[in-house]
């Protein structure tokens, strides 16, 4: 197999992963609550099971980001732990109570929330700027592809609720071969990391003023994720508005995803597009969407604004991944992308949720979105302290054995 093809095929195997996790993520967290909620599980139930994932997703990354920087196998701890997430699934079949519910959702927690983290790391080791941002397009088409057909062909039917489960459960299965068909990488070279490498990380300066800012500016998407539906019924507007509004986001972006693609943005050390300018505008544009959200009365301004989601999502994630993957070396990547994750997703999706519910329950979803605006005003103003790298530099240097 020539060089080209070789690059193709390895192209071709990241983008079906991305494509198929995050279809059975999207059937799931669209479509699972329902099939808790006809277990019997009360809303207080239903929102300590669905925090779950998120908690645990603070700590279980870095344990596996860890693990494989330590080994210096990462594709390895990453079938394994594919592996985990496939058999946690089936616990899904046979929970009926809320307490079963917590345990089947913690296991699988555990294994698939170091998923993403290991598979960046990979994707970013194996592939050029361009492909890794066309394989993270495919994730965007995946999920909103597969839940709109999902929802279309199923939701609102007779169909046995189990579906919910098995859609999603098949497309984790298809994402747990992947890997196996990936080539074993090279063991990085160099003395094997260690706990106290992961600890000195987190002590750089650089590091700690960028992920404390992008950990506020995720708990301003707080109100996206839980309330955007309830917001909309709240507007009087159709039960399809939600979706809709929904389906303008993701479109944005894969829209965004697509023209960075495009555009052959760097994300192994060009500085042609600062950083922390391109943060700071995404911040200011989703501080905006989020106070407008609150405020519009009409159904097409609700919808247009959503828009804004290609840079709120997509040029954020993009930006984010760059600037970790400069400021660390390359035997702690994937510890590196683990943290981004845990923090990150883990704790700012975490603190979203909670205080995205806790704003409902005093002034409703209007007063959610506002205050998902002032906290990524505030990740603005975090932001501003932030020294960016000016090449691919390591914030912490590599250990000489």
């Amino acid at each position: 197999m020539t060089e080209q093809a070789a690059s193709k095929r390895t192209f071709g195997l990241f983008a079906i992963y991305y494509f198929v996790y995050a279809s059975q993520l999207g059937i799931a967290t669209i479509y699972l609550p329902p099939v808790f909620v006809a277990l019997g599980l009360s809303g207080k139930q239903l929102g300590a099971v669905l925090g779950i994932p998120p908690l645990v997703g603070c700590v279980a990354p870095l344990v596996w980001g860890h693990l494989a920087d330590r080994t210096g196998h990462r594709s390895r701890v990453l079938r394994l732990i594919s592996l985990g997430a496939v058999g946690g699934f089936l616990g899904l079949y046979f929970a009926n109570d809320t307490v079963s519910l917590a345990a089947v959702l913690i296991v699988i927690a555990a294994f698939r929330s170091g998923m993403p983290p290991l598979v960046d790391a990979l994707a970013l080791a194996k592939l050029d700027s361009r492909q890794y941002v066309r394989a993270r397009v495919c994730e965007s088409i995946g999920w909103i592809s597969t839940t709109f057909l999902f929802g279309r062909v199923f939701a609102g039917t007779t169909v046995d609720g189990t579906w919910a489960i098995r859609i999603p459960h098949l497309c984790l299965a298809v994402a747990a071969a992947v890997p196996w068909l990936l080539p074993t990488e090279a063991p990085v070279s160099g003395p094997r990391p260690t706990v106290g490498d992961t600890f000195r990380l987190l002590r750089d300066r650089r590091l700690q003023t960028l992920l404390l800012p992008l950990m506020i500016y995720w708990v301003g998407m707080g109100p996206f994720d839980t309330m955007l539906a309830l917001h909309a019924e709240s507007l009087g507007f159709s039960a399809s508005a939600a979706g809709d509004a929904f389906g303008v986001a993701v479109i944005a972006e894969i829209v965004v995803m697509t023209i960075a693609s495009r555009a052959s943005i760097d994300l192994f050390g060009s500085r042609r597009w600062s950083a922390k300018r391109v943060l700071l505008f995404v911040m200011a544009s989703t501080a905006l969407r989020w106070w407008l959200t609150a405020i519009v009365t009409h159904l097409w301004a609700f919808l247009a604004i959503q828009a804004i989601h290609g840079l709120s999502f997509g040029a954020f994630v993009i930006v984010s991944i760059r600037e970790v993957r400069a400021l660390v070396p390359e035997r702690l990547r994937a510890t590196g992308q683990a943290l981004l994750f845990s923090i990150v997703g883990g704790v700012g999706g975490t603190l979203g949720a909670l205080i995205a519910g806790s704003m409902y329950d005093v002034g409703g979803t209007a007063l959610a979105f506002k205050v998902g605006a002032g906290a990524v005003a505030v990740a603005f103003a975090a932001m501003l302290f932030h020294r960016e790298t000016v090449a691919a530099e390591p914030a912490m240097p590599e250990r000489v054995a």
